[in-house]
């Protein structure tokens, strides 16, 4: 438990370190509302750009492009390595079983959260947990 904790704020820090970088941004605070909302529900694998757009009032393509420009990568990729780090951080703690961790961070199937997290990590998320 006390290991889970500490991995939701080492996430929570990383978002807040983020934040004040962006803050300053005018493209940052013409998205904001949809960044503190994916913040918030990454986990959710429901989740999608058109809900994201929709609450920042913009269209997709100007959503896509001011996204970029703030970090660097598709709101899709920034999703995905949101939800592999925190992927990571469970399966370090030995707590949760592959199939519990990606349904925890918001893959509908646990074959497809393994596959797209050894493309990242080069090795399978069970192979992960033992080293």
């Amino acid at each position: 438990l006390l290991y889970s904790m500490s991995v939701l704020y080492r996430l929570f820090a990383m978002i807040e370190r983020e934040t004040q970088d962006d803050e300053s941004n005018e493209a940052y605070r013409c998205i904001e509302s949809a960044i503190k909302y994916l913040r918030a529900h990454f986990t959710e694998s429901d989740l999608s750009v058109a809900e994201l757009c929709r609450i920042a009032g913009v269209s997709d393509t100007y959503f896509r492009k001011l996204f970029f420009h703030i970090y660097a990568t598709t709101p899709l990729k920034y999703i995905s390595d949101m939800r592999l780090a925190l992927g990571a951080e469970l399966l370090r703690s030995g707590y949760y079983g592959v199939e519990q961790v990606a349904q925890k961070c918001g893959f509908a199937d646990p074959k497809y959260f393994s596959c797209v997290f050894k493309k990242k990590y080069h090795c399978s998320p069970s192979m992960f947990r033992t080293l």
